[in-house]
């Protein structure tokens, strides 16, 4: 299988929500344990990675609408999985099948996305650049 096996929804989510592995792979947990709210220490054991990384990348998915805290008035306290539309259901239901069958594919589009998203920054900060001495012609 190959990058292009991978499916649009499963690509959109990646696009724009799942930037990091630490992300993918704390979504993947909690999909599997969808039943159960996970504190970060948990999380983090089961993943192989720091507190802090597994508390990050919740709380980053907690943000884009993948995961809430539990509970929600305390300071991300538990993590559950728990997709904010019936959209997102489904690109995390493309991007776990696809993740289970096609890993490698999986990573090269999230390092692919990554070079894109730091090129694009690159490319907004120099030309950024070129306006600081401008003023503002409107006032």
């Amino acid at each position: 299988m190959s990058e292009t096996d991978i499916p649009a929804a499963a690509g959109l989510l990646l696009r724009e929500r799942v930037h990091t592995f630490e992300q993918l792979e704390a979504l993947a947990f909690l999909v599997r344990g969808r039943e159960d709210s996970w504190p970060a220490d948990a999380a983090a054991e089961a993943l192989r990675i720091p507190e802090e990384a597994a508390r990050e990348a919740m709380l980053e998915l907690a943000a884009c609408g993948l995961v809430v805290t539990e509970p929600e008035s305390a300071p991300a306290s538990r993590f559950r999985y728990s997709a904010a539309t019936s959209e997102l259901e489904t690109c995390v239901a493309a991007l776990m099948a696809a993740y289970q069958t096609n890993r490698l594919g999986i990573v090269k589009m999230m390092s692919d996305n990554a070079i894109h998203r730091m090129r694009t920054e690159a490319m907004r900060a120099f030309s950024d650049a070129f306006l600081i001495g401008r003023k503002n012609r409107n006032g």
